[in-house]
């Protein structure tokens, strides 16, 4: 998979380290689609007033534009909360190329954030 850095004076190398890693893993979930066709835009700003990073990713596959951000006090807490935002949206875009349900939101939640269930008897 190929990535492109905007603002690449505010990316530490700690984040350029983990874009690497998640788009290997990206890129194995898009194994079927063809290595041109998959390019992702990665792009931080640092707010000054604030001092919190915004992590911004453009994940462009087949003819479809996917956007995802995360916003956080650290560099690498943003750009894992902006990966999380786009795995979660590449699920619904692959579900949907493939015909399968959706998946819900209480599926992709933790145990221990849901609500209990209720005994069977």
């Amino acid at each position: 998979m190929r990535f492109r850095y905007h603002n690449g004076d505010h990316i530490s190398d700690k984040v350029r380290e983990t874009v690497e890693k998640e788009s290997k893993l990206l890129d194995e979930r898009l194994a079927h689609v063809e290595e041109d066709l998959k390019l992702l835009d990665v792009t931080f700003e640092h707010h000054l007033r604030s001092d919190t990073y915004t992590a911004k990713l453009v994940l462009r596959v087949l003819d479809r534009s996917i956007a995802a951000t995360g916003t956080w006090d650290k560099q690498t807490t943003a750009i894992r909360r902006a990966f999380d935002n786009l795995y979660d949206q590449l699920d619904e875009f692959v579900a949907k190329l493939k015909d399968e349900p959706e998946i819900r939101d209480e599926q992709r939640k933790p145990s221990w954030l849901s609500e209990p269930s209720l005994p069977i008897e």
